[in-house]
């Protein structure tokens, strides 16, 4: 079996000392009002053993792993990101090809200093991978690079790096704590994603973007403070992230894009800076700075009811989400556009109000509809009727429009709807029942996902498009299809029980 020699196990021993040294309490401050930041592995070895596998990772760059899983990359340049790597779903499915099926032993890694840039999915899927440093001249981490470590707790991303490409440290679930350097003025989509265990994140100063679902899932997380310097927050960049209960948000933000901040059920406060030229709150609401759109309600706000400014025009998409204590909305005549889904998953709303002298919009029985009523925006989640008889005339729906309605067991689509749009009924637990018109052609994204009390539903003969997602999380549902029809290839294709009809 082969061994380091002599100078390089000095070198070896010098840095897995000083890996070791830095990982064993090393503490970073933000700012005077921000946390202490503990960054602690007791994984690391303390001396490296045999080397068990070795080899090539870029023109000039070599590796070696030895018996305790320490992997040491020698040379400079860039790191080797020609691979492939077999992708199913959302992500990768196994460890670089780089680390010759050794990728799984790897639990600590040694960098050079020359290293240029680490590869595409290079570490993705090191399970054990819970201690690595960063080097100070780092440029570049390419997409994925340590994406589902599971076991890394920490990272501190130097100065030096200017270029990130994307879920570089996406399902880390892990990771508690991050810093990120001076370099970066945007953080890439999905950097962080599922990140479930993050708690302290220190942003740099300068950072002008934060990315698509850039924490989305982070849900450890309990308090973001976006930067002064910060100008654009991308959509879902922190959705679904479960704890955060105080949002502050920097004097330069002039672009918050729709679900930047969605389903965030714990969300109590939120502030904006002084001086902030585009946002402003009211009443703990985020409006735009002249109040005409509202942009976001807190989902943890404790008020029953709520009358929506005179000066508003138009809600945003996923304005009220997760809105669990309201249970009264009233819309002004001032309002003229309302986004998908505004008042999805609103749990203890029975009824929507909309003053009678709105141009564009109009309730019935509580439920939201357009003017002309051809188009059903909204069924508000805590009206308590087990059956709805969709009126005639309306032709087609919002988008989750039904979404969580947990009380609905049984719903009629009129005949003249030629479409169930994306997430129109995810959610609805206990929906039994649904009748499909002959009209409907297409059955979107998320229709009926999670809709596991539905064990069957007759799909018209003429329809020529379902989602693949259409029907995700129905385990007991049987579809009931003409023979030879659309519906019944796509249910074989899709190993979904089905019947003739």
């Amino acid at each position: 079996m082969k061994r380091i020699c002599k100078t390089t196990l000095c070198l070896v021993l010098c840095l897995v000392l000083l890996l070791a040294f830095a990982l064993s309490g090393c503490a970073q401050k933000n700012a005077a009002e921000e946390p202490e930041i503990e960054i602690t592995s007791t994984t690391a070895p303390v001396q490296p053993g045999e080397i068990i596998a070795e080899g090539s990772c870029g023109e000039q760059l070599s590796w070696k792993l030895d018996e305790n899983g320490l992997l040491i990359i020698e040379g400079s340049g860039d790191m080797d990101s020609s691979y492939l790597i077999v992708a199913g779903g959302e992500g990768v499915d196994d460890c670089s090809p780089l680390w010759n099926g050794h990728g799984k032993e790897i639990t600590a890694i040694v960098l050079p200093d020359g290293l240029k840039s680490i590869g595409r999915f290079a570490f993705a899927n090191c399970t054990a991978l819970a201690s690595v440093i960063l080097p100070e001249r780092l440029e570049t981490i390419h997409y994925g690079a340590f994406h589902g470590c599971t076991a890394l707790t920490c990272m501190v991303i130097p100065d030096s790096v200017t270029s990130v490409e994307g879920g570089e440290f996406s399902g880390c679930s892990a990771l508690t704590s991050v810093k990120l350097g001076k370099g970066l003025d945007s953080i890439s989509s999905s950097m962080f994603s599922d990140c479930s265990s993050l708690e302290h994140v220190i942003f740099p100063e300068g950072l002008k973007r934060i990315g698509i679902s850039a924490f989305s899932g982070c849900n450890s997380l309990t308090s973001v403070t976006i930067p002064d310097s910060v100008t654009d927050v991308f959509p879902y960049a922190f959705m679904n992230c479960a704890a955060l209960s105080k949002l502050e948000i920097g004097k330069a933000v002039t672009t918050i894009y729709p679900f930047a901040f969605s389903a965030l059920p714990s969300l109590s406060t939120i502030r904006v800076a002084d001086g902030n030229p585009a946002y402003s709150v009211r009443d703990g609401v985020l409006f735009d700075k002249e109040q005409k759109t509202l942009l976001l309600y807190p989902a943890a706000k404790q008020d029953s009811s709520y009358q929506i400014p005179d000066s508003v025009t138009a809600i945003n998409a996923g304005a009220f989400m997760n809105c669990t204590a309201l249970t009264d909305v009233e819309i002004p005549e001032s309002v003229l556009g309302i986004g998908d889904g505004a008042f999805c998953n609103c749990t203890s709303l029975s009824a929507i109000r909309v003053d009678a002298d709105n141009p564009s919009f109009a309730a019935q029985d509580g439920v939201l509809f357009n003017k002309t009523g051809t188009r059903l925006i909204q069924y508000p989640g805590g009206k308590r009727d087990a059956s709805y008889t969709i009126p005639d005339g309306v032709e087609s729906f919002g988008g989750a429009a039904f979404a969580g309605c947990i009380a609905l067991t049984s719903v009629t689509i009129p005949d003249g709807v030629t479409e169930i749009a994306a997430t129109t009924f995810t959610g609805c637990s206990a929906l039994n029942s649904v009748m499909i018109p002959d009209s409907v052609k297409s059955i979107n994204d998320g229709a009926f996902s999670s809709c596991k009390a539905l064990t069957e539903l007759r799909l018209p003969s003429g329809i020529f498009s379902i989602s693949n997602s259409a029907f995700e999380g129905c385990d007991s549902l049987v579809l009931y299809v003409t023979g030879g029809s659309y519906a019944e290839n796509y249910a074989r294709e899709n190993n979904l029980p089905f019947e003739r009809k």
